[in-house]
């Protein structure tokens, strides 16, 4: 991804511009980028997270009024393990 838009950024400069110009253009560019993905990365994790607590506030509503069967079961288990995984790369990027 990188180098992809690297070249992209590379692209737009004519070939008599000095080397530097170009290499300090094209990080400014990168940088620029890569700030709006990893907003973009965070915000879909939080929405995530909050879809998966959601779903399992549902759940745990339902297991007061009644019983519930294995595939409900199987799915509160699996949303726990969803929601552990963002919890360690959240934990992760905060390190």
């Amino acid at each position: 991804m990188v180098s992809d838009k690297w070249k992209d950024f590379r692209a737009k400069f004519k070939d008599q511009t000095y080397s530097l110009d170009i290499w300090n253009g094209c990080l400014q560019a990168l940088r620029k980028y890569l700030r709006g993905w990893h907003l973009n990365l965070i915000g879909t994790q939080r929405e995530n997270k909050l879809c998966i607590t959601k779903r399992i506030q549902e759940i745990d509503l339902l297991a007061e009024s009644r019983l519930l069967d294995m595939m409900e079961w199987e799915e509160r288990i699996d949303l726990e393990k969803q929601l552990e995984e963002l919890n360690n790369l959240e934990e992760i990027y905060w390190k």
